[in-house]
């Protein structure tokens, strides 16, 4: 574990394996049901790709279905998220490359263990650019990964209000 990631329990930061796609610019959310969201391109994007905003079935299986657990991996999330975008937005302001790495690398593999599965393919594109030295690029990603963000804590709220 790096310093600052989110205090779940062990079965569920060894979840490791988990298929990320490029999300690209101009997302827009369409709602499919109350517990699935998906981000959808825009016609002028070029690919036909979709992630779930929050995948709450696939959660609750890793989990066994095992509600006191979910209830406890969301609420950490939840409270958690919030502290670790405001330190990705700092590093991005000063321009600091290894903690935003850092801080995307955090944000990926915890939206991943709730479910997040468009957060976290959006976060490990911006790992990877962040890697890759691409500050530009992550500075116009910010507004669309805050809005990723907002729109995974509310289809969460909706699932576990």
């Amino acid at each position: 574990r790096q310093k600052g990631d989110l205090d779940v329990p062990f079965c569920i930061l060894s979840i490791t394996t988990h298929l990320y796609k490029e999300v690209k610019k101009d997302m827009i959310v369409e709602t499919k049901s109350a517990t699935t969201q998906t981000l959808k391109p825009s016609s002028d994007t070029p690919t036909s790709t979709s992630e779930p905003v929050f995948d709450y079935a696939g959660m609750s299986n890793r989990l066994m279905e095992d509600k006191d657990l979910i209830t406890a991996v969301i609420e950490a999330f939840s409270n958690d998220l919030p502290t670790q975008l405001e330190l990705l937005k700092t590093a991005i302001a000063t321009g600091d490359i290894e903690q935003i790495t850092a801080q995307t690398h955090k944000i990926k593999g915890a939206s991943a263990n709730v479910g997040g599965i468009a957060l976290s393919a959006l976060t490990a594109t911006l790992e990877q650019a962040s890697r890759a030295g691409e500050l530009d690029t992550i500075r116009q990603a910010l507004p669309t990964l805050e809005q990723c963000a907002a729109q995974l804590q509310t289809a969460i709220a909706e699932v576990l209000p």
